[in-house]
């Protein structure tokens, strides 16, 4: 099992923002997240990648991660997207991806006879990724020309630059037009064919329908449902949770 929750409580002062999440999710899967605003679907993603601290067991590949410490995470192959694109605007496009490829460690012998080789390296596979992610014509273009659709194709080129064993998207399609998303979801399914598993946070049903095999639902800090996309989104319980209104 890639990557497991145990038992997932993250508290901010007196507000319990996810409260006992379990869940596994296997390398070939791709999971949808869903839930109303404020439901601890960024907050539960922030847990995973360290950004904030939770108790509970979150463990990848076997190996238990450190509460609270995002590099603990990236070390152990979590990778992630942001809700607004983390890009580097006087940077080219393969700069930024630069800056998510792995460094090797230096092991003897100075100068360039030891930088060079690995600097073309770093640069092929930063190309590599945005072959992926359709932006290599752009490769030495500054970012700072990019539509918000290539922003964000670009965030998750960096992302994918760090080997990722789990990748975590918070809302990858927001802002994104139909043909955007569609291509999106196209490059989605690619990357997971490799491997990575996939968990994303998104507002767009349709989308998280098309691309995840399983919807997880999120209320309250709870997960509320687990299971295929038409069975969940059928539930009178999801059904509730959207509406704001218990079910009689």
């Amino acid at each position: 099992m890639t990557l497991r929750l145990d038992d997932i409580h993250v508290s901010f002062g007196n507000v319990r923002a996810v409260a006992g999440v379990s869940l596994t999710l296997g390398a070939g899967d791709r999971m949808g997240i869903i839930g109303p605003n404020g439901s601890g679907k960024s907050t539960l993603i922030n847990a995973i990648s360290g950004i904030v601290r939770a108790t509970g067991a979150i463990a990848v590949d076997g190996h238990r991660l450190r509460s609270g410490s995002a590099r603990t995470a990236a070390r152990r192959g979590v990778g992630r997207t942001y809700q607004t694109p983390q890009t580097f605007t006087k940077l080219t496009l393969i700069e930024n991806v630069m800056l998510g490829v792995p460094t090797a460690e230096r092991r003897g012998g100075t100068g360039s006879a030891w930088w060079r080789p690995r600097e073309r390296r770093r640069t092929a596979e930063a190309l590599d990724v945005l072959v992926t992610v359709g932006l290599d014509d752009l490769a030495e273009q500054p970012a700072a020309i990019l539509t918000y659709g290539q922003q964000q194709r670009l965030a998750l080129a960096r992302a994918l630059a760090t080997r990722p064993r789990v990748l975590l998207l918070d809302e990858p399609a927001a802002g994104l037009n139909s043909a955007e998303t569609q291509a999106l979801g196209e490059t989605l399914r690619a990357v997971n064919a490799g491997g990575v598993a996939l968990l994303l946070v998104e507002h767009k049903m349709d989308f998280v329908s098309a691309l995840c095999p399983r919807v997880a639902v999120l209320a309250g800090g709870r997960l509320v449902a687990d299971g295929p996309p038409g069975d969940v989104l059928s539930r009178p319980d999801v059904i509730d949770a959207y509406l704001g209104v218990p079910h009689a």
